[in-house]
């Protein structure tokens, strides 16, 4: 058996590529699982199987473990999420379809999407959980703490310790999908993209926007629409796309 850290496991096999518009729902089944063979040189010191020769059930030498072990299993490298000690084939972060509880290692500080126990390194992209508050951004089934944006069914959400950051009303400018440089409106962490006209970004400055990005191309005096339709027009200067007068 061979024990390694879930950051070399990522290294050493090949990764889900990432979606360019990912629209990711939580996976229910994991990789199925038999007897794991000379677990005790790895400090396994007891292991159940059910009627079908499926594991079960470990117990690891070390009660206080919580982290993920990656054990060499017919020739594959599985990532077993253990919690005090034990790995169980029931635990999941995502029970019936409800709110996701993400597995924290405390080893690494990572957290990650567990399904039957196992880390879900198949999934990849935005996980919406069934609870609606909103889900998370993830890379070969750990969530991307470090990530600033995402795109998500058509539009472009704020990130913040892998989650949308509800809290985050205003402007923010990222690179998109195309490498292209874009400034764009959001509320609640997520870019309006249904609106077109003037509209005040929360914090007293108000811009152009077409589908929920700034125009940050348009300078001087225009006549525009104000919501959208030919009925309500108005002229306005601008500076970048920002209404200064």
């Amino acid at each position: 058996m061979v024990l390694k850290k879930l950051s070399k496991v990522f290294a050493a096999t090949a990764s889900v590529a990432m979606m360019a518009s990912p629209m990711m729902a939580m996976a229910t089944n994991s990789p199925a699982l038999g007897s794991v063979e000379g677990y005790e040189a790895a400090g396994i010191i007891e292991t159940e199987t059910d009627n079908s020769g499926n594991l079960t059930h470990i117990e690891f030498a070390n009660s206080n473990a919580t982290t993920v072990v990656v054990m060499e299993y017919k020739g594959a490298l599985v990532p077993f999420a253990f919690e005090n000690g034990e790995w169980n084939s029931n635990y999941s972060t995502q029970t019936n379809g409800g709110a996701i509880t993400p597995y924290e290692d405390e080893a690494t500080g990572g957290e990650f999407l567990v399904s039957g126990g196992i880390v879900m390194t198949w999934i990849s992209g935005m996980v919406t959980d069934g609870s609606g508050t909103g889900g998370y951004y993830v890379a070969n089934g750990e969530i991307q703490k470090n990530a600033g944006f995402t795109p998500y069914e058509g539009c472009w959400f704020v990130l913040k310790n892998g989650q949308v950051d509800k809290s985050f009303t205003g402007a923010k400018t990222f690179v998109d999908g195309e490498g292209r440089e874009v400034t764009a409106l959001f509320a609640a962490g997520r870019q309006i993209t249904e609106f077109t006209g003037i509209t005040d970004d929360g914090q007293g400055n108000s811009y152009l926007v077409v589908s929920g990005v700034i125009r940050t191309d348009v300078n001087g005096t225009h006549t525009v629409s104000v919501d959208g339709s030919e009925a309500n027009v108005a002229t306005f200067t601008f500076e970048n796309g920002r209404v200064v007068r």
